[in-house]
């Protein structure tokens, strides 16, 4: 799918190039708050005419939790990012994994990745003159041990960066990392992450047998659940699931005709990769706590079983900010406590939720302090309604939150 008003480039020129990486940026102009560098550079005929065979291009920024970058020597003390052209049929993600596994020789697990900036490199000839569009990407990842003495802060070694957009992507990390560190605690987004990733087999047999046998969309009234959320929707266009997971029921709704895009995210790549890819449907994983999305990016918002893996009041009121933010309708569903609700709930949760899955989240509410928040939170800057819905896994809490 091509964002509605969004592309760069025409579908016949999209298809001898990079078709999926251009949806992409074309998506990513809407969504996020990018910024726009160009660059001008004169070239002879020979040079020229090479240029006009290349079009899209990938800036790189590998970045670790302490906010070191990797930049590789580019001459006698001076630095450059990683990064080059993109090739056809590549996503943003595939790009970024095939230059970083040319790096390093191997595969690399990539936590998380934004894109920051649009590039464009215009070379001229004579009254000639062609554009290369560029996306600029900043990606975590947790091998530490690869970047060996080539990890640096940005302030001791931007005077060493000769490429003036090496420069500026790099100015702009610098300042989206310390908005990170503001408003989030790395240590629960290292747990979040690594549990998931540990434990991916388990929920593959989750979604394989226990979903097909046990926790049937019949006995959770997934139809039903379908039909309250898609009249919830009604009329909106462009939707964010703030926490995936393995699935989303946002790839199910009734949409209207003048729907646009899904956007599932969720903070663990390793949980997105069990979700079949699907048309119209883009995957991000940022911890939606720090959300680098525009103002007002989506129509609807929809969190699900989110709010009790925040560690602390803090954090879960930054997410509830974080939502509101970015969208005009947030809809928070949310499981009561199981110890609360008791019964079956109470034994799934406590011995394959949290026994056998692991799942990190146990900062359960009770309907009571569930709605307290909520109101505390929002209140004067939304309408809110409140409504429940049970089935075989418990009592589910739902907020509908509409941006005043």
């Amino acid at each position: 799918m091509n964002p509605k008003n969004g592309s760069f480039y025409s579908s016949s020129e999209c298809s001898k190039d990079a078709p999926k990486f251009m949806d992409e940026m074309a998506l990513y102009q809407k969504i996020y708050d990018l910024k726009h560098i160009t660059k001008t550079i004169r070239v002879n005929k020979e040079y020229f005419d090479y240029c006009k065979a290349q079009t899209n291009f990938l800036i790189l920024v590998l970045y670790d939790k302490n906010g070191k970058v990797y930049l590789k020597e580019n001459g006698v003390n001076q630095f450059k990012l990683l990064g080059g052209k993109v090739l056809a049929k590549e996503s943003v993600r595939d790009a970024v994994k095939r230059y970083v596994r040319k790096e390093f020789g191997k595969e690399v697990v990539i936590d998380e990745l934004e894109p920051i900036a649009i590039s464009t490199n215009v070379f001229k000839y004579e009254e000639m003159e062609v554009e290369h569009i560029g996306l600029a990407v900043i990606a975590r990842i947790d091998d530490e041990e690869n970047f060996g003495k080539s990890a640096y802060l940005v302030n001791s070694i931007l005077p060493l960066v000769n490429q003036f957009s090496d420069r500026c992507i790099l100015e702009l990390f610098e300042k989206r990392f310390s908005n990170m560190l503001i408003d989030n605690s790395n240590e629960f987004q290292d747990e979040e992450i690594e549990v998931n990733r540990r434990y991916q087999s388990r929920y593959r047999l989750h979604n394989n047998i226990v979903k097909k046998y046990l926790l049937t969309s019949k006995r959770k009234r997934k139809q039903e659940l379908i039909q309250i959320m898609s009249e919830k929707a009604n009329g909106c266009s462009r939707f964010l699931d703030v926490s995936c997971g393995d699935n989303s029921l946002l790839f199910t709704l009734d949409y209207s005709e003048d729907f646009e895009f899904v956007v599932a995210n969720d903070i663990s790549w390793s949980q997105i990769e069990l979700i079949p890819r699907m048309k119209d449907v883009y995957f991000t994983n940022h911890n939606a706590i720090t959300f680098p999305f525009k103002d007002n990016a989506f129509d609807f918002v929809y969190c699900s079983n989110t709010l009790h893996h925040m560690p602390n009041r803090v954090s879960l009121n930054n997410l509830l900010d974080s939502m509101l933010r970015v969208g005009k309708k947030v809809v928070i569903y949310e499981i009561e406590d199981p110890n609360v609700t008791g019964g079956f709930p109470h034994y799934l949760n406590k011995y394959w939720y949290r026994g056998f899955l692991k799942d990190a989240g146990e900062e359960y509410l009770s309907f009571d302090e569930f709605k307290k928040i909520i109101i505390n939170s929002y209140k004067g800057r939304a309408r809110i309604k409140f409504s429940n819905f049970r089935n075989i896994q418990g009592n589910y809490m739902i907020a509908e939150i509409e941006k005043l």
